[in-house]
Protein backbone atom coordinates (compact mmCIF):
# COMPACT_ATOMS: atom_id res chain seq x y z
CA UNK A 1 0.00 0.00 0.00
CA UNK A 2 1.47 3.55 -1.08
CA UNK A 3 1.76 5.93 1.74
CA UNK A 4 -0.26 8.88 -0.18
CA UNK A 5 0.93 11.23 3.46
CA UNK A 6 4.16 11.05 2.74
CA UNK A 7 3.43 12.74 -0.90
CA UNK A 8 1.30 15.20 0.41
CA UNK A 9 3.63 16.42 2.96
CA UNK A 10 6.12 16.41 -0.39
CA UNK A 11 3.67 18.45 -2.22
CA UNK A 12 3.37 20.96 0.71
CA UNK A 13 6.86 21.27 1.34
CA UNK A 14 7.50 22.05 -2.72
CA UNK A 15 4.44 23.84 -4.04
CA UNK A 16 2.83 25.35 -0.46
CA UNK A 17 -0.70 23.49 -1.54
CA UNK A 18 -1.92 20.16 -2.38
CA UNK A 19 -5.42 19.57 -3.68
CA UNK A 20 -7.87 16.39 -1.70
CA UNK A 21 -9.76 15.70 -5.03
CA UNK A 22 -13.39 15.74 -3.22
CA UNK A 23 -12.29 16.64 -0.44
CA UNK A 24 -10.54 20.22 -0.35
CA UNK A 25 -7.28 21.67 -0.31
CA UNK A 26 -4.20 21.92 1.94
CA UNK A 27 -2.29 25.32 1.94
CA UNK A 28 0.89 26.14 4.27
CA UNK A 29 0.16 29.03 6.11
CA UNK A 30 3.51 31.07 7.32
CA UNK A 31 4.01 33.15 9.97
CA UNK A 32 7.22 35.80 10.71
CA UNK A 33 9.06 36.16 13.53
CA UNK A 34 6.96 38.87 15.90
CA UNK A 35 8.16 40.99 18.44
CA UNK A 36 5.23 41.68 20.96
CA UNK A 37 6.08 45.27 22.56
CA UNK A 38 3.64 44.56 25.13
CA UNK A 39 5.23 41.99 26.84
CA UNK A 40 8.71 42.11 25.40
CA UNK A 41 8.47 38.68 23.89
CA UNK A 42 10.01 37.61 20.65
CA UNK A 43 7.69 34.73 18.62
CA UNK A 44 9.41 32.77 16.39
CA UNK A 45 8.15 31.74 12.30
CA UNK A 46 5.62 29.48 12.40
CA UNK A 47 4.13 27.26 9.71
CA UNK A 48 1.07 25.54 9.67
CA UNK A 49 -1.60 24.23 7.97
CA UNK A 50 -4.86 25.92 6.52
CA UNK A 51 -7.84 23.97 4.85
CA UNK A 52 -10.26 25.27 2.15
CA UNK A 53 -13.11 22.76 1.54
CA UNK A 54 -14.20 24.40 -1.42
CA UNK A 55 -11.38 23.72 -3.75
CA UNK A 56 -12.76 20.52 -4.92
CA UNK A 57 -11.66 19.86 -8.70
CA UNK A 58 -8.73 17.60 -9.05
CA UNK A 59 -5.68 19.37 -10.27
CA UNK A 60 -3.34 16.40 -10.70
CA UNK A 61 -0.77 17.03 -8.98
CA UNK A 62 -1.00 14.57 -5.90
CA UNK A 63 -1.94 11.87 -8.91
CA UNK A 64 1.57 13.14 -10.62
CA UNK A 65 3.96 13.13 -7.47
CA UNK A 66 2.97 9.20 -6.89
CA UNK A 67 3.52 8.24 -10.31
CA UNK A 68 6.79 10.08 -10.79
CA UNK A 69 7.71 8.59 -7.30
CA UNK A 70 6.57 5.00 -7.44
CA UNK A 71 7.05 4.51 -11.03
CA UNK A 72 3.79 4.05 -11.86
CA UNK A 73 1.12 4.80 -14.87
CA UNK A 74 -0.98 8.06 -14.05
CA UNK A 75 -4.32 5.83 -14.43
CA UNK A 76 -2.77 3.19 -11.37
CA UNK A 77 -1.53 6.41 -9.50
CA UNK A 78 -4.70 8.11 -10.01
CA UNK A 79 -6.49 4.67 -8.75
CA UNK A 80 -4.07 5.06 -5.94
CA UNK A 81 -5.33 8.59 -5.13
CA UNK A 82 -9.42 7.50 -5.32
CA UNK A 83 -8.25 4.79 -2.51
CA UNK A 84 -7.01 7.36 -0.19
CA UNK A 85 -10.07 9.37 -1.17
CA UNK A 86 -12.67 6.92 -0.05
CA UNK A 87 -10.27 5.97 2.92
CA UNK A 88 -10.83 9.62 3.64
CA UNK A 89 -14.67 9.95 2.85
CA UNK A 90 -15.31 6.81 5.03
CA UNK A 91 -12.86 7.65 8.08
CA UNK A 92 -15.19 11.20 7.99
CA UNK A 93 -18.61 9.49 7.86
CA UNK A 94 -17.76 7.46 10.53
CA UNK A 95 -15.72 8.66 13.11
CA UNK A 96 -16.15 12.55 11.87
CA UNK A 97 -12.59 12.60 11.61
CA UNK A 98 -9.52 11.49 9.62
CA UNK A 99 -6.24 11.85 10.99
CA UNK A 100 -3.20 12.68 8.05
CA UNK A 101 -0.77 11.50 10.27
CA UNK A 102 2.15 14.46 11.14
CA UNK A 103 -0.02 17.11 9.32
CA UNK A 104 -2.91 17.03 11.09
CA UNK A 105 -6.99 15.88 11.41
CA UNK A 106 -9.87 16.13 8.88
CA UNK A 107 -13.35 16.40 11.67
CA UNK A 108 -16.71 16.72 9.97
CA UNK A 109 -19.58 17.86 11.54
CA UNK A 110 -23.43 16.63 11.36
CA UNK A 111 -23.92 18.99 8.34
CA UNK A 112 -21.08 17.46 6.52
CA UNK A 113 -19.06 20.83 6.68
CA UNK A 114 -15.40 19.71 6.62
CA UNK A 115 -12.60 21.32 9.25
CA UNK A 116 -9.38 21.16 9.71
CA UNK A 117 -7.15 21.20 12.60
CA UNK A 118 -2.89 21.04 12.39
CA UNK A 119 -0.99 18.24 14.47
CA UNK A 120 1.39 20.14 17.37
CA UNK A 121 3.78 18.52 15.82
CA UNK A 122 3.69 19.16 12.27
CA UNK A 123 7.36 20.29 11.84
CA UNK A 124 7.93 21.74 8.21
CA UNK A 125 10.30 24.15 9.12
CA UNK A 126 13.16 22.40 10.45
CA UNK A 127 15.32 25.59 11.43
CA UNK A 128 12.74 26.52 13.85
CA UNK A 129 12.76 23.38 15.52
CA UNK A 130 12.24 23.72 19.21
CA UNK A 131 12.32 27.59 18.89
CA UNK A 132 10.22 28.93 21.38
CA UNK A 133 8.82 32.38 22.39
CA UNK A 134 11.92 34.34 24.13
CA UNK A 135 11.22 36.98 26.86
CA UNK A 136 13.39 39.76 25.89
CA UNK A 137 14.11 42.92 28.62
CA UNK A 138 16.04 46.10 27.80
CA UNK A 139 19.18 46.74 29.61
CA UNK A 140 19.32 50.15 31.28
CA UNK A 141 22.47 51.99 29.10
CA UNK A 142 25.52 52.77 31.14
CA UNK A 143 25.53 56.25 32.30
CA UNK A 144 28.86 56.88 30.84
CA UNK A 145 27.80 56.06 27.05
CA UNK A 146 25.10 57.80 27.58
CA UNK A 147 26.51 61.11 28.28
CA UNK A 148 29.29 60.43 25.85
CA UNK A 149 26.62 60.42 23.02
CA UNK A 150 24.86 63.23 24.02
CA UNK A 151 28.02 65.48 23.77
CA UNK A 152 28.34 63.42 20.39
CA UNK A 153 24.91 64.84 19.47
CA UNK A 154 25.28 68.18 20.38
CA UNK A 155 28.43 68.83 18.67
CA UNK A 156 27.10 67.83 15.29
CA UNK A 157 24.02 70.19 15.91
CA UNK A 158 26.20 73.15 16.91
CA UNK A 159 28.49 72.28 14.31
CA UNK A 160 25.58 72.40 11.43
CA UNK A 161 24.11 75.57 13.02
CA UNK A 162 27.26 77.41 12.45
CA UNK A 163 27.16 76.00 8.98
CA UNK A 164 23.79 77.17 8.25
CA UNK A 165 24.61 80.68 9.57
CA UNK A 166 28.30 80.60 7.60
CA UNK A 167 26.01 80.08 4.03
CA UNK A 168 23.15 82.57 5.62
CA UNK A 169 25.83 85.50 5.95
CA UNK A 170 27.21 84.53 2.15
CA UNK A 171 24.28 84.56 0.67
CA UNK A 172 23.03 87.87 2.01
CA UNK A 173 26.92 89.32 1.36
CA UNK A 174 26.16 88.18 -2.32
CA UNK A 175 23.28 89.55 -2.83
CA UNK A 176 24.29 93.08 -1.23
CA UNK A 177 27.25 92.96 -3.57
CA UNK A 178 25.05 92.35 -6.51
CA UNK A 179 22.35 94.83 -4.99
CA UNK A 180 25.00 97.29 -4.84
CA UNK A 181 26.31 96.80 -8.68
CA UNK A 182 22.85 96.75 -10.63
CA UNK A 183 22.45 100.18 -8.35
CA UNK A 184 26.26 101.47 -9.79
CA UNK A 185 25.01 100.06 -13.21
CA UNK A 186 21.58 101.90 -13.53
CA UNK A 187 23.11 105.44 -12.10
CA UNK A 188 26.27 105.70 -14.85
CA UNK A 189 23.64 104.60 -17.33
CA UNK A 190 21.33 107.23 -16.12
CA UNK A 191 24.32 109.86 -16.26
CA UNK A 192 25.13 108.73 -20.00
CA UNK A 193 21.31 109.56 -20.75
CA UNK A 194 21.25 113.13 -19.76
Amino acid sequence: MIDVNKYIIKLLERNNEVTLPGVGGLYLSRTQTKLHHDNDTLYPATVSVTFNPFRLSDDGELRDEIAREEDLVKHLAEYEVQKFIIRIKQGLSRYQQFELPGIGVLMSDSMSNIRFKTASDFILNKANFGLAELIAKPSEPHKDSLAQEKKIIYRESEKGEKSVWKWLLVSLFIIIIISLLILLGVQYFLQKVQ
